[in-house]
């Protein structure tokens, strides 16, 4: 399920750090596969491109919810 360019335009504006870590915690949270979420957020570059700082911190994000995910699962939350 990949997410319309739009997604970049809800708040918080113009703030992409923020926006992708809210991406991917609601892709995480419907179930989305890893590989999915990855091509979600290569669809909401940054303003300025992508910059290996820009797409370690998009790496680090989809790694850390999807630990926090899978945590939440064997602790019985949702």
């Amino acid at each position: 399920m990949l997410l319309d360019k739009d997604w970049m335009l809800h708040p918080p504006f113009n703030l992409w750090p923020y926006s992708i870590v809210h991406l991917v915690k609601h892709l995480t949270q419907l179930g989305s596969p890893r590989n999915i979420i990855l091509k979600s957020v290569n669809r909401h570059p940054p303003q300025g491109g992508w910059t290996p700082a820009t797409k370690q911190y998009a790496r680090i994000a989809i790694e850390l919810m999807a630990e926090t995910e899978k945590k939440g699962r064997k602790d019985g939350k949702q």
